[in-house]
């Protein structure tokens, strides 16, 4: 099985954790992997000094609790980006909470204004800007580091989705003045969904440890009561999950970040430069993710999608309705190689030329 989605193949020494007998979660041993779970992702994303607050639960829990988080310390309008489907969750979350907030519009595929971007920031309207770094629907990847400059000028707490692209293009959280950040299991670390990761900046810490939002996602109850400090969770955590991302962290440190990154590349350079030489179309119009391609073929993709999952080669399907129904979405994660991807490329090449 050849998997170009999220999360791509994981190795088998990951894989097979999970066969395991649940170890008991409440012991020392459990919970120094959490705190060094903890200080190896502050490493890798370039916040030493902050926390890392788990959640059992997708990457969109996260977000939900970062809004209800971030309503509680700014108390103001938020803004959002509406490039596409990840872009515009933020505001479907403001909205299912009843908080103010305006979507800036970009076109799909298109990078932001950044003209008009940075005037809506300096406007002085928000307290909060919650967005993504890759809009990953259309694989473009925006410029969150002059983005955080104009934040922290502008005293706007700077929330950033870095789901897709942390370990594939650069996030440093203190470097470029990000506040919070957010990671799940399933895209960056290339394993099973089911854990995501609030990483809160130092400066960001304080505040939220006096933050009650909602019961399960608040942050005061992580962060006080000895939980994260003596390496443990409120409530039951994913133990195969932890214990998994324990191994993968542990891979790239030792690995190298670079060269764990430079993977990710390896894949996604090769696979567009045998799509190019096809004369096919690229979704996005600005800077593309590393992790994912998006393409824009001259048919109908779903068939195509079908086609490859009977060869056991699976990819993302689109969405049915135009201009998605002609799209196809490739992933680069996992331990394949940029020769797998030069195959699929080709595999797809002969099917669209039978479909003449």
């Amino acid at each position: 099985m050849k998997l170009f989605v999220f999360p791509g193949n994981i190795e088998s020494d990951i894989l097979s954790i999970a066969a395991q007998q649940v170890p008991y979660c409440r012991t020392d041993w459990f919970s120094s992997l959490l705190l060094e779970n903890e200080s190896m992702l502050l490493e890798l994303i370039g916040c030493p000094e902050g926390r890392v607050v788990p959640y059992t639960a997708s990457g969109t829990a996260a977000m939900e609790a970062c809004v209800l988080g971030v309503d509680n310390i700014v108390n103001r309008k938020m803004l959002t980006i509406g490039g596409g489907t990840f872009g515009c969750r933020w505001g479907e979350l403001c909205r299912q909470h009843k908080i103010d907030y305006h979507e800036f519009p970009v076109n799909y595929g298109e990078d932001i204004d950044m003209v008009a971007f940075k005037d809506e920031i300096l406007s002085g309207k928000y307290g909060a800007l919650l967005m993504p770094h890759n809009e990953t629907l259309s694989g473009t990847l925006y410029d969150i580091r002059s983005i955080a400059k104009w934040c922290k000028d502008n005293n706007v707490l700077y929330v950033v989705d870095a789901i897709s692209s942390f370990l594939s293009d650069d996030i440093l959280m203190d470097r470029y003045g990000i506040d919070i950040a957010i990671v799940s299991s399933q895209k960056g670390l290339t394993l099973p969904p089911g854990m995501s990761f609030v990483v809160m900046s130092q400066n960001i810490v304080n505040k939220a440890s006096s933050i009650f939002n909602g019961f399960y996602y608040d942050w005061a109850k992580h962060l006080n009561d000895n939980h994260l400090l003596r390496g443990q969770t409120p409530f039951s955590p994913a133990t195969h999950l932890a214990m998994q991302t324990h191994r993968r962290l542990v891979k790239i440190m030792e690995l190298g970040i670079d060269k764990f990154k430079g993977h990710v590349k390896a894949r996604s350079d090769a696979f567009r430069k045998e799509i190019k030489s096809y004369g096919w179309e690229f979704t996005t119009q600005g800077r593309m993710a590393r992790c994912i391609t998006v393409i824009r073929l001259p048919v109908k993709t779903r068939p195509l999608v079908d086609y490859l999952a009977s060869k056991n080669i699976y990819v993302i399907p689109p969405y049915d309705e135009p201009p998605f129904d002609h799209e196809l979405r490739v992933a680069h994660w996992g331990c394949l190689t940029p020769a797998d991807d030069i195959e699929l490329a080709r595999e797809m090449k002969l099917w669209v030329k039978n479909q003449k």
